[in-house]
């Protein structure tokens, strides 16, 4: 699996406390977790160590706990969530930094067993104005949806 960059377009609804909503167009970036260092290596523009760079990636900006690699740590989720173990690869969908700053409502795991099959994806949000973070596992193996809800009033849904 190679690194790529999708584009798309984000919507967001709210119907109270009143009607507000909004469209923007964003990019992520695919980034299969045993090619970021390889593929994140260009000095002073790509980087994913401690060297300065317009354009990083830093462990501490996506799922916890960020002392473990990113397939151990969706295997943690996954096991808590869905009672499974996890044993395989992980790709992530996410911004990356940029000069300095990281804004990054949503991360996407992907995470795909030793036959190379989707098994579960991790989606990591991050309510930034309120600094609320949490985690959703959606099973690929059995359903394809999931919910997400930060208040009663709010509601964002994952499928397939």
């Amino acid at each position: 699996m190679d690194s790529a960059i999708y584009k798309g377009r984000v919507r967001h609804r709210r119907y109270l406390p009143k009607k507000h909503e909004f469209v923007y167009n964003l990019y992520l970036n695919w980034l299969p977790e045993d090619k970021i260092e390889k593929d994140l290596s260009m000095p002073g523009v790509l980087s994913s160590s401690h060297w300065p760079a317009m354009i990083k990636y830093k462990r501490r900006h996506y799922l916890s706990p960020h002392e473990l690699s990113l397939s151990e740590a969706c295997a943690l989720r996954i096991k808590k969530d869905l009672g499974f173990d996890f044993q395989g690869t992980v790709t992530i969908l996410t911004n990356l930094q940029y000069f300095g700053f990281c804004y990054n409502p949503v991360s996407f795991y992907y995470c795909y067993d030793q036959q190379e099959k989707l098994v579960a994806i991790v989606a990591d949000i991050n309510n930034t104005p309120w600094n609320e973070r949490y985690a959703y596992c959606i099973d690929m193996r059995e359903k394809h949806q999931a919910t997400k809800k930060f208040d009663k009033d709010e509601e964002f849904i994952f499928s397939e």
